[in-house]
């Protein structure tokens, strides 16, 4: 009977054994339950984020499509420019390549042009490659650009001032006034500007 009895406490010491390690796994498995849980909500949203919202960050980012020629093309927007500053003359006549007008020989005679924007004057010097624009007149320019506001503005906020500035002044909505002498122009290098601009001869204006 003793060896009975001692097999069946060994039995049920196991049991208890057994089940003890059931409810401590239950336990752990409950305490870990929240954390796994976080995880998973973690990676969900990682993942779910680019999908989402994405799209609307590149929106932002101003890339938008269009339908040119039947196919969908990146456009970017752009903010117009609604009031002109020096700096856009500047912008504009290094367009026109006039940064590369330079001094007559053995002479401190620069390169002065005066361009009107409706009512106002914008004087412009050159100096060893680098324009300098400022708003007021100028005495003795080479050269006077002329229009509207509205014209100038269709120009800056073109995308392509180059080919803007030569449509208007073949058009003669921009006008460009020779005020200095041919040999002046000459040898400021004004004949290569204005081939540049209109894509005619200068001289044969002249």
């Amino acid at each position: 009977m003793k060896r009975g009895q001692k097999l069946g406490e060994g039995k049920t010491e196991t049991k208890i054994q057994i089940g003890s390690e059931k409810n401590l796994r239950k336990i752990n498995f409950k305490k870990i339950l929240p954390f796994i849980v976080i995880v998973l909500i973690a990676i969900i949203v990682i993942i779910a984020y680019p999908i989402f919202f994405g799209s609307k960050s590149r929106g932002q980012q101003e890339v938008h499509q269009s339908q040119i020629g039947g196919k969908s093309q990146p456009v970017r927007t752009r903010v117009d420019v609604t009031e002109i500053v020096p700096q856009h003359i500047t912008s504009l006549l290094n367009s026109m390549k006039a940064y590369e007008l330079h001094n007559p020989p053995l002479s401190k005679d620069t390169p002065k042009i005066k361009t009107i924007v409706g009512e106002r004057i914008f004087s412009s010097e050159v100096k060893k490659k680098v324009i300098t624009t400022t708003e007021g007149d100028t005495e003795k320019p080479d050269i006077i650009i002329s229009s509207d506001k509205e014209t100038f503005l269709d120009v800056i906020n073109s995308g392509n001032a180059k080919a803007a500035i030569e449509q208007g002044v073949n058009s003669g909505i921009i006008q460009i006034e020779m005020t200095a002498s041919k040999t002046r122009l000459f040898f400021k290098g004004y004949l290569s500007l204005y081939k540049e601009i209109t894509g005619k001869e200068l001289k044969d204006l002249l």
